[in-house]
């Protein structure tokens, strides 16, 4: 089915939400709406043509409800639709008694002094006059009315001249009257109190791009006299949604090169966004139920129904030409010298790496969407799969096994001082990756939550900078000492302090060495005295950051005696990929503790 909107609106909200409390609106368009709003052409249909059997439109109408509730339904978003900005109104909300404010004003008592002209009112007889008041109104003009013994307008005299309004005030200061405050009371009435709201929608093109609504579905099902009456209600929808959402829709005859953009699913994403849809199971009397019957007004949906799930394509921008950026060579390897006043302790290292990813992700959603805003997160599902050996996840946010994605390292100086960062993949970064790994490296990196006052800045380095020997993780080497700790990935001890049994550091380091391919080697844990056990902070994905725990982990210095000579990088254990758990090769003698190691 093709459907447009001529307006370009598109007026609807979630079942249960508030229309003018929902900014997000209901896109795509519910298929539980649809299949109510053409149930209720049909039985339009019946009030047209009385004659006709209403069995039979009684028969066709749940024929509808099973071929409809059956088909598995999708649709083609138009791609330059978007939440509209709102338009804010004024709407009567509820039709009660209004208190006005009184009005408060000044009176003078009228005197038979008056009665010499001064103030022209001798049409009204002065017997009636008692009380008199002088003012400006909001127009600046001078204003005179006159009172009765009840406080009653009598008479008023607008924009009086100016040398009247002189000679009364002379005369007031002659004769010393005070003036008398006065409260008038106006009478309460009914009326409707006004209540601002924002009229929420989606925008939509007009016709040259219609949304398509897609029902995959036994074609036995879809009988020609049932397409028949489907056609009759389509053909009589004018609104779809509220009523401002003026619509026209139509069953597509011709064979046409429609391919869906959004899909239904039953779990929930980051970026899905719930679809009110009827089961498969669904009857013509759950369908067809008032929203004020008991089984729907005390449920949270209606009967029948049930909430699915849907992924809105991205919005397509019109983006300015851009001139062809430089394709650059795959490499593995991508290496930064970092600069700042003050460098982070040893246990906030895993700090910068993080940050590092984190921006580079961001960049990338920021290439994707053209929005300098976007996250990464809130890209489908198909594109952050399309980046998986960055963020180390796959498919529906799976972690990816094999040590295949991204690796960061900080390298530090004879000072223990973090100064070089090193992107490493074993697959070589493509070139989209780099440009979005060197565009991240303009961006300083902070390294402490508190005040951001300590940032760092990336300087890239050509990817033949060497390293100093006894600490190139990508030498060859038989014996090999912790460059950054290893943290294990489970817990050594147990609550009560003691040790947990088969989760030494050293049969962790053996498990970690296996899992990884590489040879057997001696593992020995490094003595008290060179500082072998420290305090870390660790990698915590957003999922796990809701538990209760926290992520300072004690970190070991370990060696590693390989039987044969093994080629690095050696990385292991808990967020060996932001950098802990770094190993570097030992100088040929291997009797002294290597310097800047840490």
């Amino acid at each position: 089915m093709q459907q447009t909107f001529p307006v370009g609106r598109f007026h609807a909200t979630p079942w249960r939400a508030f229309p003018f409390d929902d900014p997000y609106g209901e896109w795509p368009p519910s298929p539980w709406r649809l299949l109510r709003a053409i149930l209720a052409r049909s039985f339009q249909l019946s009030r047209e043509f009385p004659k006709d059997s209403e069995e039979e439109h009684e028969r066709l109408r749940e024929l509808l409800v099973h071929a409809f509730c059956t088909s598995k339904i999708s649709w083609q978003l138009p791609t330059q639709s978007w939440r509209g900005p709102g338009i804010q109104q004024y709407h009567p909300a509820d039709f009660e008694y209004s208190h006005p404010s009184p009005r408060k004003f000044k009176v003078y008592d009228y005197r038979e002094e008056f009665r010499d002209g001064t103030l022209d009112i001798a049409d009204l007889g002065h017997e009636l006059i008692k009380f008199f008041t002088i003012y400006k109104d909001k127009s600046k003009k001078d204003i005179l009315e006159f009172f009765n013994e009840n406080m009653e307008l009598v008479k008023m005299e607008p924009d009086i001249a100016p040398e009247k309004v002189k000679a009364l005030n002379d005369l007031i200061r002659k004769m010393k009257l005070t003036a008398r405050k006065y409260k008038h009371y106006f009478p309460d009435e009914k009326s409707y109190t006004a209540t601002k709201v924002k009229d929420n929608f989606w925008l939509t093109p007009e016709n040259t791009s219609p949304l398509f609504w897609i029902l995959d579905s036994d074609h036995s099902l879809w009988k020609p006299d049932l397409l028949i009456h489907l056609d009759d209600c389509l053909a009589r929808m004018t609104y779809f949604g509220r009523a401002e959402s003026i619509t026209y829709i139509e069953r597509i005859h011709e064979n046409l090169d429609i391919v869906a953009n959004c899909f239904l699913r039953d779990s929930r994403t980051t970026v899905a966004v719930p679809v009110l849809c009827p089961k498969a199971n669904a009857t013509l009397e759950d369908v067809g139920c008032m929203t004020n019957e008991k089984k729907v007004a005390n449920s949270t949906i209606p009967p029948g129904a049930v909430w699915k799930y849907a992924e809105r394509p991205l919005i397509t921008k019109n983006k300015k030409p851009q001139r062809p950026s430089k394709k650059l060579l795959p490499t593995t390897v991508l290496q930064f010298a970092i600069g700042g006043r003050v460098f982070p302790p040893l246990k906030l290292w895993l700090r910068v790496t993080e940050r590092f990813r984190g921006t580079i992700l961001q960049k990338i959603a920021q290439n994707q969407t053209g929005n300098q805003k976007a996250q990464f997160y809130e890209l489908s599902s198909d594109i952050r799969e399309n980046y998986s050996l960055l963020t180390g996840k796959g498919e529906n946010g799976v972690r990816l096994t094999g040590h295949r994605h991204a690796a960061f390292f900080l390298i530090p100086d004879e000072e223990v001082k973090p100064t070089r960062l090193i992107c490493y993949r074993k697959k070589p970064f493509t070139s989209e990756e780099q440009m979005a790994i060197l565009s991240a490296s303009e961006v300083p990196l902070a390294w402490d939550y508190r005040g951001n006052q300590w940032k760092l800045r990336l300087v890239p380095l050509s990817k033949e900078t060497p390293l100093p020997y006894e600490k190139d993780i990508f030498g060859e080497s038989r014996l090999w000492e912790t460059l950054v700790p290893y943290v294990p990935p489970l817990h050594v001890f147990r609550q009560n302090g003691k040790p947990k049994p088969g989760a030494e550091v050293e049969n962790q380091v053996k498990s970690n060495l296996e899992n990884l391919n590489l040879p057997q080697a001696e593992i020995s844990l490094l003595d008290e005295s060179s500082n072998s056990v420290q305090w870390m902070k660790v990698h915590r994905p957003r999922r796990e950051r809701r538990w209760q725990t926290n992520d300072d982990k004690r970190g070991y210095r370990i060696r590693l005696n390989f039987i044969v000579p093994t080629k690095g990088p050696v990385f292991i254990g808990n967020s060996s990929h932001f950098g802990l758990g770094l190993f570097a090769p030992v100088p040929v003698d291997g009797s002294t503790q290597l310097k800047g190691n840490v």
